[in-house]
């Protein structure tokens, strides 16, 4: 049933991934090493929406892989808005450059290769919108970097906060287990309201009180 529905809402969103977000994707899994960490269009589409519905002029996301996420968030910015994004697997440099050029996105998305932990504390915007989907041990302390640029109102987005359900069980792997530790601290957080979206490996959304 679960996959029944994950194809029906699959088939049912709008807009759906153009003829280059889906080579992207496609060629996301065939040619790059675990290559299903994509985010696929129902949660491009999800963050494409989250990004208009803020009017979002600077975006940061943590964590490029291939840049399919970043072209659905980097399409909702202005001619004046910019999408920062940083990838730590320097190999990936020339594919997130390309693809951004053949999503006609490379005027407004500024692409760092780098740690992050070593990148963010020397960011100078304020961000309407951050998306973390880097390495899930590194989410407690990259929260902490990543709300001090978040304007209040802003939008903090958490990808795999899930892990394939695993946080729900009660026997955790280690990530399984950090990760719990981690929806728990933000649980707590008030600086921030958030709620857990069970989509693909499970989205945190947040807003900065």
């Amino acid at each position: 049933m679960e996959s029944l529905i994950s194809n029906y809402c699959q088939q049912n969103i709008s807009p759906k991934a153009d003829e280059v977000l889906y080579d992207i994707e496609k060629e996301t899994y065939l040619e790059v090493y675990q290559g299903h960490m994509v985010s696929g269009a129902l949660q491009g589409n999800l963050l494409s929406l989250l990004c208009r519905m803020m009017n979002a002029e600077r975006i940061l996301e943590v964590g490029t892989f291939t840049g399919y996420a970043s072209i659905w968030m980097a399409r909702t910015l202005t001619e004046k808005g910019l999408l920062t994004t940083i990838e730590k697997n320097d190999e990936l440099e020339h594919r997130i450059l390309n693809n951004f050029k053949k999503a006609d996105v490379d005027k407004r998305t500024k692409l760092i290769i780098g740690d992050a932990n070593q990148v963010v504390p020397t960011l100078l915007d304020i961000f309407d919108v951050v998306f973390m989907d880097a390495a899930k041990g590194d989410y407690e302390s990259m929260f902490e970097d990543v709300i001090k640029i978040t304007r209040q109102g802003g939008l903090i987005i958490v990808d795999n906060v899930l892990w394939r359900g695993e946080v729900a069980l009660p026997n955790r792997k280690k990530i399984a287990e950090t990760l719990h530790r981690f929806n728990q601290k933000i649980m707590m957080d008030n600086r921030v309201s958030q709620v857990i979206i069970p989509l693909r490996d499970g989205l945190m959304v947040c807003i900065k009180n």
